[in-house]
């Protein structure tokens, strides 16, 4: 058993390399004063109504498919819906928003009061070039007081897909050629009772592949990969994890009842 979960671990390792994860930008008030407001206890306060830019980051630095900015906020008496917002600007003069306006979660709307919660703002660039300019405002169209505490800019996975859609397709008939050729090699030997140790090599090797697979399937949902990165991985390593973990519990105790029918026939 430890053996196979060090061939796990060196296969995912092989086969799909770490995702790339950009280092992360902490932006401290005290250091990096905001464009707006004043920083009170590490925190900036803004009051009064409009929109009021706190920071912009030109060449940030992005090296990633999907970068989020996240904080803490607090605010009293924000009427009607504010919001904050994050604009990424790129070099051939696009711009475009994420915005806190949803109902609920993180990136939830100011509305009234509250004693203090997390915010995000994600942006997804889907292999797009990074932007040249980040710049992050705080909205209030009817006013209120806010105090926001220090920001942090992180990313997540590669800046481009692991690979294209027709690779996914190379893919799928690669594994499914090497699976028929596994399949019939083991079916064969299993059939005739012979090469236990063989057929275990081989069904622990296709463990191996579809429970890698898997995992980076899994991986490739959390970084935003494609759908025909991510769903050609999940297809992949659950369909061979299945497939072969049920042939290894039949065929072990084909086996077994083999080797008990050999050694009643020799006592008798």
């Amino acid at each position: 058993m430890r053996r196979v979960r060090l061939s796990l671990i060196v296969a995912a390792l092989v086969l799909f390399p770490a995702t790339v994860v950009m280092a992360d930008l902490d932006v401290d008030w005290s250091v990096t004063p905001p464009e707006t407001g004043d920083v009170v206890d590490g925190e900036v306060h803004i009051t009064g109504q409009g929109s009021h830019r706190l920071l912009t980051l030109d060449e940030p630095g992005v090296d990633a498919d999907v970068y989020v900015v996240r904080g803490s906020i607090r605010f009293e008496d924000v009427v009607g819906t504010g919001y904050l917002e994050m604009w990424s600007h790129f070099s051939d003069g696009a711009a475009y928003f994420s915005r806190t306006l949803a109902a609920a979660g993180p990136m939830a709307a100011l509305s009234g009061d509250s004693s203090g919660r997390v915010f995000e703002l994600p942006f997804f660039l889907n292999g797009a070039a990074a932007p040249e300019r980040i710049e992050i405002n705080l909205v209030l169209p009817e006013g209120g007081e806010v105090w926001i505490g220090s920001l942090e800019l992180e990313g997540f996975g590669g800046s481009s897909p692991w690979w294209s859609a027709r690779q996914s397709g190379a893919l799928g008939a690669v594994v499914g050629s090497l699976g028929g050729i596994m399949g019939a090699v083991v079916g064969g030997l299993a059939s005739r009772r012979r090469a236990r140790r063989l057929v275990n090599a081989l069904i622990i090797a296709g463990l191996v592949v579809g429970v890698t697979a898997t995992g980076a399937g899994v991986a490739a949902l959390v970084v935003s990969q494609p759908s025909h990165v991510s769903f050609s991985l999940l297809l992949i390593g659950l369909v061979v994890t299945v497939v072969y973990g049920s042939l290894l519990r039949i065929l072990s105790r084909a086996y077994a009842a083999a080797e008990l029918h050999r050694i009643h026939a020799l006592d008798a």
